[in-house]
C-alpha cells in the first residue's frame, strides 16, 4: 500500500483538488461543495490539501457563517502545521522536504491572507427575533 505522502498519492490528491477547483471556476458551487465535503470526510487527505479544500469551500459557500467556519477550520490546521514544521530539528537531514513543506504553508498563508480580507468585507446576516434580518457590516 502507498504511503499517505508518497508521490502518487500526492498526485492523485492533487487532482482531485484540480477537479473541485474546475467546478468551483465553472460556478458548479453546489457540485463543487458535495465533492469537497466528500474529501474533506476522508482523514487520509493530507494536511496540505485539506486546507486547499477549506479555502475553496469558503468561497462557494453562500453563507457568511458557515465559510467563516470554514476559514477557521483551515486557518487552524495552518497554525498547528506550521508550529509542528517550526518545532524541527534545525540539522534535520530532510532539508528538502522542509523547505517544500514551509513554500506550501506559505502559499496557504497567502490564500488564507487573501480569503479572510475579502471575507471580511462581506455584510453579513444575523437573524433577529420576529424573524427580522439584520445586516452587519
Amino acid at each position: 500500500m502507498a504511503d499517505d505522502y508518497s508521490p502518487q498519492v500526492l498526485e492523485s490528491r492533487a487532482a482531485k483538488y484540480d477537479e473541485c477547483y474546475q467546478l468551483y471556476d465553472d460556478d458548479r458551487l453546489e457540485e463543487c461543495i458535495d465533492t469537497i465535503e466528500s474529501h474533506l470526510t476522508d482523514s487520509s487527505v493530507p494536511i496540505y490539501h485539506r486546507m486547499k479544500f477549506e479555502i475553496v469551500l469558503a468561497a462557494c459557500l453562500g453563507d457568511w457563517y458557515e465559510a467563516d467556519d470554514a476559514i477557521v477550520r483551515c486557518e487552524d490546521l495552518w497554525q498547528s502545521t506550521n508550529a509542528a514544521y517550526q518545532q524541527r530539528d534545525a540539522d534535520d537531514d530532510d532539508a528538502d522536504d522542509d523547505e517544500l513543506v514551509q513554500e506550501g504553508l506559505q502559499d496557504i498563508r497567502e490564500l488564507l491572507d487573501g480569503l479572510r480580507f475579502h471575507h471580511d468585507a462581506l455584510p453579513h446576516r444575523i437573524e433577529c427575533r420576529g424573524g427580522d434580518v439584520e445586516t452587519t457590516e
